[in-house]
């Protein structure tokens, strides 16, 4: 099946970015804390709803708020997605 979004929603896949080793900490931590994430992640563009004002390509790379990325069950996969107005910019090579 093929997911295409609307009402000014992108379908994003993440990108992995390498973090450097983590240091083992030296400090006691509470249960369930967990490290702020970045702000900011970078995404590829799979499909972008018809009624978008940014023009996006598809395999366009951007850069995304983190904390407004959607995910969606959907077939048996787990989609992402993200609203237009959360795209903060592309990334060209």
């Amino acid at each position: 099946m093929k997911f295409n979004p609307l009402n000014r929603h992108v379908l994003i896949r993440l990108l992995a970015i390498d973090d450097e080793p983590a240091e083992e900490a030296t400090i006691l931590l509470p249960d369930g804390y967990k490290p702020k994430n970045n702000t900011y992640d970078v995404a590829v563009v799979i499909r972008a709803a018809p009624d978008c004002k940014i023009k996006l390509n598809t395999l366009d790379n951007v850069v995304v708020q983190s904390s407004m990325i959607e995910k969606i069950e959907f077939g048996g996969e787990q989609l992402q997605v993200i609203l237009e107005n959360y795209i903060m910019g592309t990334i060209d090579e």
